[in-house]
Order: structure tokens, then sequence, then C-alpha cells
């Protein structure tokens, strides 16, 4: 989990979350197939034919692309994960 120490943009937390998703790929099948895996498991958990999401779950790990808030659950799914917010506290001070 990540802390939001600093404000962030919105496409600096999505890169975040995605980072975050690549880690538990990794974790799953290692260094060397986490993407073939993870749009393996992507088509798997969503109902796509095989191989047929591949080229697009390259793209946003590969080439900056942003999935949709439906693929990025999608890919949660993917990796046996859900998603938690985090909201940091705010103190009132008048």
């Amino acid at each position: 989990m990540f802390t939001l120490e600093k404000p962030v943009t919105a496409q600096e937390l999505t890169e975040k979350q995605l980072e975050a998703i690549k880690t538990r790929a990794i974790k799953l099948w290692g260094d060397r197939f986490w993407i073939a895996k993870l749009a393996a498991a992507y088509e798997e958990a969503n109902g796509f034919e095989p191989k047929s999401k591949d080229p697009v779950v390259r793209r946003w790990f590969r080439d900056g692309t942003v999935p949709s808030l439906e693929s990025f659950n999608g890919l949660l799914l993917a990796v046996g994960c859900t998603m938690a917010i985090d909201c940091p506290t705010t103190e009132r001070i008048l």
C-alpha cells in the first residue's frame, strides 16, 4: 500500500495503481512472463476470447495508455485483488 504524503495528480495516482498491479503480477508469475500471464488472466476473468486482449494489456504497461475504470477493475480481478480507498484525515483547526 502506498500513502499520499503529498498531493498527487490523477495521472500520478494512476501510475502508482498500475505499478501495484504490475508488482502483484510479477509476484504471481515471475519477472519474465508476468505480462503474458496477466493478459491471459485478464481475458479469463472478464470472459474474453484467449489472446484477444493481449495487445491492449501490453499497451497499458508499456506505452502509457490508461485503462478505463472497468478495465482497471478487470486487471484487479486478474491478479486476485480488490481496491481499497484510503482517505487521509484532515484536522479542522478553526
